[in-house]
């Protein structure tokens, strides 16, 4: 607990609120590099995760036997409550892999003109929420966007990011897929360029 409220500490300190909704200032993305942008996905699915483990954390363990004010918690429960999720859609504009276009797509930038992201690079860092985190379930509005952003990256990857998608399958409740990238990571390779 000591740790989860410090990594919160520093959020309340760093988020800034753009009209009512914090956002993480001057965000880094996995693919295209430091983009100065605000709110990215993956960075919003974070904090707003970790804001709701707190909150579960305090209700397990009991504010009262916590070093915790009222005011720390009422303080975590505005961030929680205001912290933008990192989850929005928008309809494909470039059909791959299956993905039609106006099939929705899960935002890897919310506020930004990138958008969806490059067609068939090997990180999905916008899918944290269906991956390792639990944000995105089937019964979530976001279930189908997310499993048609994986889709419409495609399955080509490298190392970490085959074992990424492995899980990212797994959670999409789709075992067949996820032992095709397992094949495809196990084989032996033909290219060492990708």
């Amino acid at each position: 607990f000591p740790v989860m409220w410090s990594c919160a500490e520093f959020w309340f300190h760093r988020l800034k609120n753009v009209n009512g909704v914090y956002l993480a200032p001057n965000e880094y993305s996995p693919e295209h590099g430091p983009s100065g942008e605000d709110g990215t996905a993956h960075a919003q699915q974070m904090i707003s995760y970790l804001f709701q483990n707190l909150k579960d954390a305090i209700d397990i363990l009991g504010a009262n036997t916590l070093d915790i004010s009222e005011a720390d918690i009422a303080k975590l429960n505005d961030y929680l409550a205001k912290t933008d999720k990192g989850l929005a859609t928008e309809t494909c504009k470039q059909a791959n892999n299956g993905v039609n276009n106006g099939d929705l797509l899960l935002r890897e930038w919310k506020y930004s003109a990138h958008t969806a992201g490059q067609l068939g690079h090997r990180h999905m860092s916008h899918l944290m929420a269906l991956y390792p985190m639990d944000q995105i379930t089937p019964e979530s509005q976001y279930f189908t966007p997310a499993v048609n952003s994986l889709r419409h990256r495609g399955d080509e990857a490298t190392g970490w990011s085959m074992g990424w998608k492995v899980n990212l399958w797994a959670r999409a409740l789709d075992g067949d897929h996820a032992r095709k990238i397992i094949k495809n990571a196990l084989k032996h390779s033909t290219s060492y360029g990708t």
